[in-house]
Order: C-alpha cells, then structure tokens, then sequence
C-alpha cells in the first residue's frame, strides 16, 4: 500500500455522503480502511513516527498531528478530514 492509497481514501471518507462524521462512522469500510492504512504507512517498523510518510499526507492537504502524547512520543496519531479526525497508533 503506499500514500497515495491512503489520500484515496481519506479523500473518499470527504466525498461519501455515507460518512456523516468519522466518529459516527468507525465501523464504515473506508474510515476502517483509513485507519489501518494510517497504522501500517504512518508508524515505522520500529514504532516510531514514519516522517517522510506523515510529510507526504500533508502536503496532500490532511493534517497529521499528535492527538495523545508521552514522553517517548506519539502515542495515538490523528488525520483531520473535514469529517472529522481518523485516529491511528
């Protein structure tokens, strides 16, 4: 899977009349598909945040940023859509 395929499909979450509200919608295929997109594409094999991928989904336009941290890092990362933000980690 690569960014382009996430962007896809967060785009899709934008467009589907379907996905009233991410948070309405968890269990529709496209917000749990952005999900573990997000978890496989967006986290390095290490845990870590994968940067370039997270730099690439900006300059899409998506916002990603932490929405829980500790003091090792992000603990839950988040996407904002104008839906709503998908959560990942």
């Amino acid at each position: 899977m690569s960014v382009r395929y996430l962007v896809a499909v967060l785009n899709e979450i934008e467009r589907n009349d379907e996905v009233r509200s991410v948070d309405e919608s968890m269990d529709h295929p496209a917000v749990v598909r952005a999900r573990s997109l997000a978890d496989d594409l967006l986290i390095s094999a290490s845990g870590d945040c994968a940067w370039d991928a997270i730099s690439a989904v900006r300059r899409c336009g998506f916002p990603v940023f932490p929405v829980e941290k500790d003091r090792f890092g992000w603990v839950i990362g988040g996407i904002g859509t104008r839906k709503g933000v998908v959560a990942f980690g």
